[in-house]
């Protein structure tokens, strides 16, 4: 187990002001059956309406409204997370769902081709060995980029490029996984170290002991102790850190800062 320090703050900067701004927040992880979180400070920008709940999938939310005008918004927590990965989550709700392929996650003729070539590659594996071969197959089939994909690129997409962030990593893992009837879940959250949040898999076996695995594709590592889960849904959109909107001409610049330290 370990007992890692969380903080987690963005900043929007507007151009111009903006007003009749709604927002909603999904960054706030959650105790489960790994983790046990203490958040030790929640700041969010000045606002007239302010409140919380869960989507779908059991994510937290803060949702609300900055009806004056503005040219800057901010959110930052600040947390411990005790974290002990031999506890599994372990809910088989949505499995059914998470099977699925979304419009980020469908199959083309790239995904295709690596789905047919890891189902021989697997055959007879157990599942856990046929999860880490495929984390490992494609964490080699890209090579990691800045720049070159973008929140709306398809797991197909990046394939082809053979280069991205680990969006795409984790994308093309779910669709492969889904494509060879796994069910498979996308996470949004916190590693050891400094720099942005990050994104992993979670796939569902039941041939071994019963849970949602995580596996880092971009990494190729097994997801231990050393990552702090936010939100999980079936692709990136369900994800979604912040959405907005508001009435204004101004551009936007986004600023984001993590930090995980261990205690």
């Amino acid at each position: 187990m370990r007992r890692l320090k969380f903080h987690y703050s963005t900043v929007y900067h507007f151009d111009g002001p903006v007003t009749e701004h709604h927002f909603v927040v999904r960054c706030l992880p959650t105790t489960g059956s790994r983790q046990k979180i203490t958040l030790e400070k929640l700041h969010i920008s000045s606002n007239d309406f302010c409140s919380e709940t869960e989507d779908a999938f059991k994510n937290k939310i803060l949702y609300g409204d900055i009806i004056e005008p503005h040219s800057e918004f901010a959110f930052e927590i600040t947390g411990v997370a005790e974290i002990d990965s031999l506890y599994l989550d372990s809910s088989e709700k949505f499995t059914g769902i998470f099977r699925m392929p979304t419009c980020l996650t469908g199959n083309g003729t790239e995904i295709a081709f690596h789905i047919d070539r890891l189902q021989k590659q697997c055959m007879g594996m157990k599942p856990l060995d046929t999860f880490q071969k495929i984390n490992s197959y494609v964490n080699h089939l890209l090579q990691y980029q800045q720049g070159v994909t973008n929140v709306d690129t398809t797991a197909e997409a990046a394939c082809s490029l053979g280069a991205g962030v680990c969006q795409d990593y984790s994308h093309i893992m779910l669709a492969i996984l889904r494509g060879m009837g796994f069910s498979a879940r996308y996470i949004v959250g916190m590693m050891l170290g400094e720099g942005a949040s990050h994104a992993w898999v979670e796939v569902w076996n039941d041939m071994d002991i019963s849970g949602w695995y995580g596996f880092d594709p971009t990494n190729n590592r097994e997801v231990d102790d050393s990552y702090i889960k936010i939100s999980c849904g079936r692709d990136y959109k369900d994800c979604t850190v912040i959405r907005g909107m508001f009435k204004g001409t101004g551009s936007q610049q986004q600023m984001v800062w993590v930090n995980v330290e261990e205690l």
